[in-house]
């Protein structure tokens, strides 16, 4: 994130922290389009996760709060992420067998950084060149949202090989709940679990070559407090096995006038938040908040195919719908190649 979004954010974060209410928004006169126009309605509280391909098609719609932990569900994954945007957290109790827990509290508890990379996520190299688990014990925090007999659960990931993991699961008490297999779908980047009603499987992404982003809420972590502050944006991952991105944060180019020879002028990554969540931008004003969006940064997509990527350029133009209520980002883009 640049210098200027964070000392934007830095002003107002906790001025919105205390934020009651919040008034809808006029909409706004948007640019001459260039390419296609694309609105994704997440909801008012920005409850839905949707996936979408570039050419606008909404592919996949469910609730965010539907899931609490991703398993990686190609052939030799193993890597298990938690729900940040649903305020999911985990810590370690111990190892080889459930215990009672009196304080939560207590714990230290961790998150995943933003980016989902491997090696920046809580559950990651749980397991044994073999697939058997080193034997560690997590509680997971599913959020406040939820009663405490429903927010905490203990839990092993026991086993996973090329078709499946092995998750077994408790309460607070220290009594085993159940034992579930979480059965891999090689079609898909992630699969799905929920503690909730004594585990729920959930396979609602689309298959990994159709679905090119997703948006969702999500979670940030701001380094520069102490502690760092976990804060839960609205943004959009990049499918990362297809997808690089390179951002024009300044507007160097105009919209209209990109072309495929810019592409080789920049830098490009394939993290999930690549494209994130700062084309828009908070503006505060007593107890409302509004969005105002970036409309001049740009950004760069390369799509893999089997011979040459395929080159799109996409602006955000909007965050609110035609009756000014937030959660619908509208985006333009257009291919190049």
């Amino acid at each position: 994130m640049n210098t200027f979004i964070k000392h934007i954010i830095f002003l107002g974060l906790l001025a919105a922290l205390f934020t009651s209410c919040e008034k809808e928004e006029k909409p706004i006169t948007l640019p001459p389009a260039v390419g296609k126009k694309v609105s994704v309605d997440m909801g008012h509280d920005y409850a839905m996760q949707i996936y979408v391909n570039l050419n606008g098609d909404i592919l996949s719609t469910i609730r965010n709060d539907a899931w609490d932990i991703a398993f990686d569900a190609s052939p030799h994954g193993s890597a298990v992420l938690m729900n940040g945007g649903n305020n999911a957290l985990i810590a370690t109790v111990g190892l080889s067998q459930f215990k009672p827990i009196h304080e939560p509290s207590s714990l230290t508890w961790r998150w995943d950084s933003p980016g989902g990379q491997h090696d920046s996520i809580v559950l990651n190299n749980w397991h044994n060149r073999f697939g058997y688990t080193y034997d560690s014990v997590y509680l997971i925090d599913r959020g406040v949202q939820y009663t405490t007999e429903e927010r905490y659960y203990q839990f092993k990931l026991t086993y996973v090989d090329i078709y499946h993991y092995i998750i077994a699961v408790g309460d607070l008490s220290g009594e085993p709940l159940y034992e579930f297999i979480i059965e891999k779908d090689h079609s898909k980047k992630f699969v799905y679990f929920s503690f909730q009603d004594k585990g729920n499987y959930l396979n609602f992404e689309p298959n990994k070559a159709d679905w090119d982003l997703c948006f969702l809420n999500y979670r940030w972590i701001y380094h520069e407090f102490s502690p760092p502050l976990l804060y839960n944006v609205v943004g959009t991952y990049i499918n990362s096995d297809l997808l690089e991105v390179a951002v024009d944060s300044n507007g160097t180019f105009p919209f209209s006038a990109i072309t495929p020879a810019h592409f080789n002028e920049l830098s490009f990554n394939n993290r999930r938040d690549a494209i994130g969540f700062d084309w828009k931008v908070p503006v505060f004003g007593g107890a409302t908040v509004l969005y105002r969006t970036r409309d001049y940064v740009n950004y760069f997509i390369r799509r893999k195919n089997f011979n040459e990527p395929e080159l799109y350029k996409l602006r955000f133009i909007d965050f609110y719908n035609e009756k000014g209520v937030k959660g619908s980002p509208t985006f333009e883009i257009k291919r190049l190649q």
